[in-house]
């Protein structure tokens, strides 16, 4: 979730505020640590992923990330697609929301090791790389070279702009360990506000510290929520999104580049990041802060909390977050509405936000155990084709887009007006897209649900 809001980008933008254990080595089929197995003699070793992959079913065993938002697996529309097309089976075992290294780290040290591993978290670079140091996970470089043509381009050129695209991919032995799922989008996390609360109480969007003060404690002593249960601010992920405000203060989240001096500095130390906790204690003192921030880290309790009228700020993705709030909201009111809202500007003038979202998000890896590494490959290149990707994107053509005369890709009303009333976001992530394994989002793509 993280690099820099700069100015904005429309709607994601306008509101752009925008937060190991190594494992031992896995066993695999007498292969040394370190080094790919031999490919597999079942196919030809031609250049791309002809389709169907394989001629007889073919199941790998696939570990994935889960972030509690839907019922991942084989039988969402993209997934069921995408086995038709390739003859690939998943079987799925899916890591706990939360808590998920522990998790991945005891599969991973038990010697009985899946064929494919994705993980997403902040740490998922650290982590693949002491699992390719221990051997548990294989090096790629060869298997792309040789069966992997729209990988290789992939990273030759990417669509855009990545400059630490190929850093991020390798190990410490300098060879390429992991396939990034990315983004063009660079906003991250955002703060939206509910501008239905803002007309009641006569205010507008705050621009100042002391404003969202003012906004927040508006809301809570007038109730706005009706039931007793304003939440003035609900963060979505707890303790960072509150540490975000560090940023109106001046002060950063963590190590910085200081250009006064050109050193390497320590955000939490400075006097002005106090200044910034003593403003966040101030909120929770006087309950304009949900009293269980700190677990806040649940995507369906927080949900829960805006769907019940209950949130009046949040900070949260764009579209699983603004989005989802603002389909939720109208269901209760046609007039609640969720609008985007700029990072706050401190008492030293600061007004900034440096956490954008990161370019490379979940990553996938094959392990040393898998025995079709060729047709794994394959298989995870065929993603990274012009229709394996409008496949992760934008779902089943007839069924969640259409093409238009430029013959473009356009989401249909199953996704922009789903008839069970999800709001985009969620439509396309019950449909499979962007789940699990590698995918490559654009602008041109997200922007039409925004």
């Amino acid at each position: 979730m993280k690099p820099y809001l700069k100015q904005g980008l429309a709607l994601l933008l306008a509101s752009s505020l925008a937060f190991s254990l190594g494992a031992c080595n896995g066993k695999g089929d007498s292969q040394p640590a370190n080094s790919a197995p031999a490919a597999s003699q079942s196919s030809t070793a031609s250049q791309g992923s002809s389709l169907p992959i394989v001629a007889d079913k073919l199941t790998l065993k696939f570990v994935c990330y889960n972030w509690g938002d839907a019922q991942y697996g084989n039988q969402m529309p993209v997934f069921e697609e995408l086995e038709k097309k390739t003859n690939i089976h998943l079987d799925w075992q899916l890591l706990p929301a939360d808590d998920n290294l522990t998790k991945l780290n005891l599969i991973m040290a038990s010697g009985n090791l899946p064929d494919i591993v994705s993980y997403s978290n902040t740490d998922s670079k650290a982590t693949f790389d002491k699992y390719a140091a221990s051997g548990a996970i294989i090096p790629l470089d060869d298997l792309i070279d040789q069966y992997a043509p729209h990988i290789k381009a992939f990273f030759e050129k990417p669509p855009y702009d990545m400059p630490s695209l190929k850093a991020d991919s390798k190990g410490a032995d300098g060879k390429i360990y992991s396939l990034p799922s990315t983004t063009e989008i660079g906003t991250g996390e955002i703060y939206a506000i509910r501008q239905d609360w803002l007309d009641k109480v006569n205010m507008k969007v705050p621009e100042t510290t002391d404003d969202l003060y003012k906004v927040l404690k508006a809301f809570k002593d007038n109730n706005l929520s009706g039931d007793g249960n304003t939440i003035p601010f609900c963060p979505d992920s707890g303790l960072p999104d509150l540490a975000i405000l560090m940023n109106a203060f001046g002060a950063h989240e963590s190590f910085y580049a200081d250009s006064t001096d050109n050193t390497i500095k320590y955000g939490p130390l400075d006097e002005r990041y106090k200044e910034g906790l003593e403003y966040c204690n101030k909120l929770y003192k006087e309950g304009l802060i949900d009293k269980n921030y700190i677990n806040a880290n649940d995507s369906d309790a927080f949900r829960a909390k805006i769907a019940k009228n209950e949130a009046g700020l949040i900070y949260a993705w764009p579209l699983s977050g603004l989005g989802f709030g603002n389909t939720a909201v109208a269901k209760l009111n046609a007039s609640y509405k969720y609008v985007g809202m700029l990072p706050v500007k401190g008492p030293h003038g600061d007004r900034y936000k440096e956490r954008p979202q990161a370019a490379v998000t979940p990553r996938t890896v094959i392990t040393a155990s898998n025995k079709h590494p060729e047709e794994t490959i394959k298989y995870l290149d065929y993603l990274f084709s012009e229709e394996g990707q409008t496949l992760m994107n934008y779902g089943v053509e007839g069924k969640d887009y259409t093409l238009d005369s430029s013959n473009k890709p356009k989401f249909t009303d199953n996704i922009l007006k789903n008839a069970a009333g999800a709001d985009p976001a969620t439509a396309r992530l019950n449909d499979g897209m962007q789940v699990g394994l590698p995918f490559i989002a654009t602008y041109a793509c997200e922007s039409q649900t925004a």
